[in-house]
């Protein structure tokens, strides 16, 4: 019956062709009106009236090209809200080789709808009528998103892959059988990797343990992807300081087993018979050991049940999880493709090709994690490789200031003073680049990044020798004299932020003390014929003199040191301590005078209307804590910021990795 109807069809796709002019005119007219028929049925939602409108045409009809656009059964196919069961109706009436023929071609619904977009239950329908659908091969030769090299021999589960689609993957990968192997596998592994699909790139690894090892020049692009993505290392993540405790005490385990209890060998007669002095020791050896254990299983345990009711009730640690997990499969994924790629180099030159472009890109987006790894697996000569300036990993870390992997270089004390006098043909040492100035988007402000600047080059200073520190470049200029040209508009920006900032706290540490002086002369309550207040007496009074006093002196401070920074020289070396600790102590003073005049007001209220008005001192309190509270979260972050980079660990420390 199937066979009738394709020739039958394909009769009637002869006599089209052989029509005259004016015949093929009608057919254009009338296929375009069946197109806009469809279209008015789309609009209206009206998918009963579609079906109808389906069933009536003939297969021909459905699947033929109209205006050398798109048949009506791609139309519908690629439609985002089309029903399933009209899908499959439509698939009924369309046969078995033009479903072939929809998935070789590029525009088909099913390759740009199905797959893509990964609706498993339109794969599922397409595949009831066509269960070689995952094998057909697809060309791609006119998609500018796919490099030509990865056009060639693509399959619907590379579609998959390319698209981001989980589901879609998990669901055509088992089902892809013969075509998968050799070349394809690298370029699905890379698909996955470009996607973020980082835990199914490495079951596919586990899958096929031989991908890592099989191409030099496949695990290359490997690593080359792998670099242009810091977010899927540690090293990429920004965290705070909270979500970093949590990302390091947060479990990625899913259930923890324990190594299971080996038979025991007294399996029958009387235990007390058979138990030598020997057994009796191993006995007691058993239960010191097989007893902790068990303890730690229930703790594991009772600790990932903890984990998971935190992570239902909050969605953020959850996602700090899921972040964890994906750094932690993309560092294996990274140890089996360098140590894949390390066992079937033969030259010196297939290492560079292979090591040198990711290792220098990661270096510049300060994945400190693939420069280790990379130095690990191809040590020492890793370390003799130059980028296309004639820099090595270290100078170039230092350029785009990743402080993590300029780190790594204390784990090589023996060539640690190798590289810091290593100077290039144009007479330029590391010092000369760490007084370039280099604009940061993850320091907030002129100053704090004038600041961070200076850090860095105090801190390469103290590395080099010291005839490096003097040392004319090609331009005939010292690190000290590049340092200051290049940070002149820096300079003239932080100076400018830092008045802005001090002026406006100056002005609200001014109406503080203004008013908390108003207060201490006008002391709530009156006085008498002496003088002496009315409620000297009363606790409440105490608690207003002592806070009101406190707001006063903290005010003046407060103004005193923002006017301080207001008259400041603003030199390069006042950025670096100088005007970050007067903002510190500016910020802090100025947080608890308004947090001391809260208190005084509270307890004003409390002395003049304690009596008639009982009910007005629980709101009073909550809405006098509302100003210390925005304060806080509006101020707090610049304060930790400016205390964590003026006081902080600093620049270089030794530290290990992986």
């Amino acid at each position: 019956m199937g066979q009738d109807e394709n020739t039958k069809a394909q009769v009637q796709s002869n006599e089209g062709n052989n029509k005259t002019p004016k015949a093929k005119d009608e057919k254009i007219i009338k296929d375009i009106a069946n197109y806009k028929q469809v279209t008015r049925y789309i609009l209206k939602n009206d998918w009963k009236g579609l079906e109808d409108y389906i069933m009536s045409k003939t297969p021909n009809a459905l699947t033929c090209i109209i205006v050398d656009q798109s048949s009506i059964f791609e139309f519908i196919v690629g439609i985002p809200d089309v029903p399933t069961p009209l899908v499959d109706k439509l698939l009924s009436k369309v046969p078995r080789n033009c479903l072939q023929n929809f998935a070789r071609d590029e525009g088909s619904g099913y390759m740009k709808y199905a797959v893509s977009t990964g609706k498993l239950n339109l794969i599922t329908t397409l595949m009831r009528y066509n269960e070689e659908l995952p094998n057909i091969k697809v060309e791609k030769k006119d998609d500018p998103n796919i490099k030509d090299e990865e056009k060639d021999d693509l399959l619907p589960v590379h579609m998959a892959a390319k698209a981001g689609n989980r589901d879609a993957v998990r669901h055509l990968l088992p089902k892809t059988r013969g075509p998968l192997g050799g070349r394809q596998v690298f370029v699905l592994l890379k698909f996955l990797i470009d996607s973020n699909l980082f835990d199914m790139a490495l079951a596919l690894l586990k899958y096929h343990p031989m991908i890592a090892g099989a191409d030099i020049g496949e695990s290359g692009k490997i690593l080359e992807s792998l670099s242009k993505r810091p977010k899927a290392f540690e090293s990429g993540s920004r965290l705070g300081y909270c979500k970093r405790l949590l990302y390091q005490w947060i479990p990625i385990q899913e259930e923890y087993n324990p190594h299971p209890h080996p038979p025991s060998e007294n399996v029958g007669g009387d235990l007390e018979k058979q138990l030598s002095v020997t057994s009796k020791i191993q006995l007691k050896k058993f239960f010191l050991q097989k007893i902790p254990s068990a303890f730690g299983s229930l703790r594991q345990k009772l600790k990932f049940v903890l984990w998971n009711n935190l992570m239902e009730l909050a969605p953020s640690i959850k996602s700090i999880r899921d972040a964890k997990i994906i750094h932690e499969q993309t560092l294996e994924i990274l140890r089996i493709v360098c140590a894949g790629a390390v066992d079937i180099l033969n030259t010196h030159e297939e290492a560079q090709n292979v090591f040198k472009k990711p290792m220098f890109t990661a270096a510049r987006l300060g994945i400190y994690e693939i420069v280790m790894e990379i130095m690990n697996s191809y040590f020492p000569w890793s370390l003799e490789f130059k980028n296309k300036d004639g820099y090595d990993i270290f100078k170039v870390a230092v350029e785009h200031r990743r402080e993590k992997v300029f780190n790594i270089i204390f784990n090589f004390p023996n060539i640690y003073p190798f590289f810091m006098a290593n100077i290039d043909e144009k007479r330029i040492n590391i010092l000369h680049i760490a007084a370039m100035s280099v604009p940061s988007t993850e320091v907030p402000g002129a100053a704090l990044q004038m600041q961070r600047e200076l850090q860095w080059f105090k801190a390469v200073e103290n590395c080099v020798h010291p005839t490096l520190q003097d040392q004319l470049n090609d331009k005939d200029k010292t690190p000290r004299e590049v340092f200051t040209k290049e940070h002149e508009k820096l300079v003239e920006e932080g100076e400018k932020w830092m008045k802005d900032t001090a002026g406006s706290c100056s002005v609200v540490a001014t109406l503080i003390m203004t008013i908390v002086f108003a207060a201490a002369i006008t002391v709530p309550g009156g006085s008498d014929s002496r003088g002496m207040p009315n409620f000297l007496e009363e606790p409440s009074f105490t608690i207003f003199g002592i806070s009101n006093a406190l707001a006063l002196f903290s005010s003046v401070i407060s103004v005193l040191i923002f006017l301080g920074i207001l008259t400041s020289r603003f030199s390069e070396e006042d950025f670096l301590v100088s005007l970050p600790r007067k903002l510190i102590i500016g910020l802090i003073t100025l947080f608890f005078s308004i947090a001391c005049l809260m208190v005084a007001f509270a307890a004003t209220v409390h002395i003049t209307q304690f009596h008639p008005w009982k009910w007005v001192i629980i709101p009073t309190a909550l809405l006098g804590f509302l100003p210390v509270f925005l304060f806080a979260t509006l101020q707090f972050p610049l304060l930790i910021e400016v205390f964590a980079s003026t006081y902080g660990p600093g620049i270089f420390h030794p530290m290990k990795f992986l």
